[in-house]
Parts: C-alpha cells; sequence; structure tokens
C-alpha cells in the first residue's frame, strides 16, 4: 500500500470531496439525479450510422466505466458523511449497479439500441473503482493502488470484450 498522492493535485480532489460533502444533502442528491439524467438521455439517443471505427467503438463502451464512476461517486457523497464507510461503499456501488440495470434496459426500448450484460459490468467496475477512490481519498482509507489498478484494468478488459468479443 501506499500512501495518498501528494502534492497539490492530491490536495484539490481532497478539497474538492470535502467541499461537495459539505454541501446540502438536497444539492448532494441532485448530483445523483443529474448523474442518472444524463445517462438516461444518452441510452435515449439512437446511434447514427457510420463506418465501423474500432477506437470509437472502444472508446464509446469505455464511457460506461467512466460515466459510473461518476454515478458511483456521486451516490456515496450524497450519503450523510456519519454512515460507515462500508455502508456507504455498498449502496453506493449497489445503487449505481442497480441503475446500469435500468439503464439497459431502457436501452432495449431505443432504436439502434441493444441492452449488453458486458455493459453492465464495465458499468460495475466503474462503481467499484469510485468506491474504492473515494473511501481512500475522503474516509482515510488504505490507497492501495494495486486495487485501483485491478479494477481499472477490469473495466478496460470489459470494454474490450463489449468491443471485440464474440456477438
Amino acid at each position: 500500500m501506499t500512501p495518498p498522492v501528494p502534492g497539490a493535485c492530491g490536495r484539490f480532489v481532497d478539497a474538492a470531496l470535502r467541499l461537495w460533502r459539505g454541501l446540502p444533502a438536497a444539492l448532494r442528491w441532485a448530483g445523483v439525479a443529474a448523474a442518472m439524467a444524463f445517462l438516461w438521455w444518452s441510452s435515449s439517443r439512437s446511434p447514427t450510422p457510420s463506418p465501423y471505427d474500432p477506437v470509437r467503438a472502444y472508446l464509446g463502451n469505455a464511457a460506461h466505466f467512466v460515466a459510473y464512476f461518476g454515478l458511483g461517486l456521486a451516490a456515496w457523497l450524497a450519503l450523510p458523511a456519519a454512515t460507515p464507510a462500508r455502508r456507504l461503499g455498498a449502496f453506493a456501488w449497489g445503487l449505481a449497479v442497480a441503475y446500469g440495470v435500468v439503464d439497459e434496459w431502457h436501452q432495449s426500448t431505443v432504436p439502434g439500441r441493444t441492452p449488453s450484460a458486458v455493459d453492465l459490468v464495465t458499468d460495475a467496475f466503474g462503481a467499484a473503482f469510485a468506491v474504492w477512490f473515494v473511501r481512500a481519498r475522503l474516509a482515510g482509507g488504505p490507497f492501495d493502488w494495486r486495487t485501483g489498478a485491478a479494477l481499472a484494468l477490469a473495466g478496460a478488459a470489459s470494454a474490450a470484450l463489449a468491443t471485440f468479443g464474440p456477438g
């Protein structure tokens, strides 16, 4: 395990997390609702026909990791700070994954879009990365880079599977 990132970047991230945590609960939950609304809007858009570009396809699948990192982070930060870190993490991850299920179902109703279990796995890794990150940065937990790297690599691999895998 390594210590948290020193320097201006680490201090900025820590200050931003604490600032968000200090907002009224209604504003913090509005962040969760805004993340969900953005995801709903994104999955409501039918894809425009274009030649297949594997890089663009991969980045589109990898965006699931980033989006659900944001949702998991927002969910963690919306809960009261007095909540034990383990419960915060479980709730944030569970809420993000449950919304991922809803989002994949929603995509099944949009012309040109299809639901994907692999996308849901990528969502889950993104939310897990958020829980790891915020727990280490805000809750003072261990900042084990190996865990973060493993989650990021698993998310990248699931995005690759969604892009290049069978089917």
